[in-house]
């Protein structure tokens, strides 16, 4: 297993739509057999491709395109307002794409006030009155874990980190808080948080060479949008895939087999005739043992 990082500046890990563009491949070429070549790629297949790649036609928030002329992939991220494009790809590459596009409205409408640091610094932030959200305590830590419910059911969650686990690590942890939880009632009235604007993007590296089939992962990239305000959220992220047909390999000729009789003669450049002419049949095929006479 990879050795994940600690994150202690901005980061997103959203694996859905990573998952449903390597889906896309999958359906495309009709094969879910992927080839990891590194530790990474071997987990990420074992905990989130295989496990989730069902769950993809039960998000109807995902939606996902294969098509093997670039531009068509690219003005598909660009009209549901991604900028991330995939690089000019070979007759025989296949792009995909898969997109996230999640709203969730408070089920009870916040207030805009600021939220002020220990620092003393100032954000635009919300405000929600009693009532309207859950307090759970974990143990080992002061932190309370908030809860926030949206119209349609979905769950939000909140808890104050000073540094989390990177990569896929950051999902585990996130998993394990969530099995820990237990409901509480500490001595608070309301809730404040800060608003979010955030837009990232950045190439899935760690993607890149892992083959399925005849081809093998030449490019990935992932763009992350998040707005949150009093009203809910809404978050939007894609991943592009460029998939490249793998170089075939040479097919070793059978080799061209002299077992007939044969002709066998010297010529040499600067006189009109041969020096030497022969037919061979299989009376004189015998081992010279050297070339000495």
């Amino acid at each position: 297993m990879t050795t994940e990082k600690i994150a202690t500046g901005t980061t997103t890990k959203v694996f859905y739509p990573v998952v449903g563009a390597l889906r896309a491949v999958e359906e495309y070429i009709n094969n879910e057999d992927w080839k990891p070549i590194s530790d990474k790629q071997r987990e990420f297949l074992e905990q989130f491709q295989t496990p989730c790649r069902g769950e993809i036609s039960l998000i109807s928030e995902i939606e996902c395109i294969a098509d093997k002329d670039v531009q068509v992939i690219n003005d598909w991220l660009k009209h549901h307002g991604f900028s991330i494009k995939l690089d000019p790809m070979p007759d025989s590459a296949l792009g995909t794409a898969s997109k996230l596009d999640l709203a969730g409205y408070w089920k009870n409408i916040g207030t805009k006030v600021n939220v002020y640091t220990e620092q003393g610094e100032t954000y635009p932030g919300v405000e929600m009155a009693d009532g309207y959200f859950k307090f759970y305590c974990l143990d080992g830590t002061k932190e309370l874990v908030i809860e926030l419910e949206t119209e349609k059911g979905d769950l939000a969650y909140m808890l104050m980190a000073e540094e989390v686990p990177d990569g896929f690590s950051l999902v585990k942890d996130v998993e394990n808080i969530m099995q820990q939880m237990k409901p509480c009632n500490p001595d608070y009235e309301g809730l404040k948080f800060p608003m979010i604007d955030l837009d990232t993007e950045g190439s899935l590296d760690w993607l890149v060479k892992m083959e399925i089939g005849p081809l093998f992962i030449g490019q990935a990239l992932q763009q992350t949008k998040l707005k949150m305000n009093e009203k809910g959220f809404r978050i939007k992220s894609a991943a592009a895939i460029q998939m490249i047909l793998k170089a075939p390999l040479e097919k070793k000729k059978d080799p061209y087999i002299i077992n007939r009789p044969f002709l066998f003669w010297v010529k040499r450049p600067e006189i009109s005739r041969p020096l030497f002419v022969s037919y061979l049949n299989n009376d004189v095929w015998k081992d010279p043992d050297g070339l000495d006479m």
